[in-house]
């Protein structure tokens, strides 16, 4: 098996907004479960076997690198709220 290539962070944009002293307390590593369509779930592990890297580093770069746009702002985000509606017949 070929050794998969290394994504790294140290760069990064987002790693840039740290200070010092706040890096100590905002730098834990936390695990998170995500919730995807197997759709989505089969490009992620396509797009990482084309990258020769494993799949949680790539989504761990996409967050990361989604996060450094959105405070950079150049990717927004648009949210929407849906509302329900009950109505009674009598």
């Amino acid at each position: 098996m070929p050794k998969r290539a290394r994504i790294t962070t140290e760069d990064s944009p987002l790693r840039a907004t740290i200070t010092a002293p706040e890096r100590t307390k905002k730098n834990i590593v936390r695990s998170v479960g995500v919730t995807l369509r197997q759709a989505e779930l089969d490009a992620l592990g396509e797009y990482a076997a084309d990258l020769s890297v494993s799949r949680n580093a790539l989504m761990r770069w996409l967050i990361r690198h989604g996060l450094a746009e959105l405070q950079a702002g150049t990717l927004t985000a648009e949210t929407t709220k849906t509302v329900r509606v009950e109505l009674k017949l009598d």
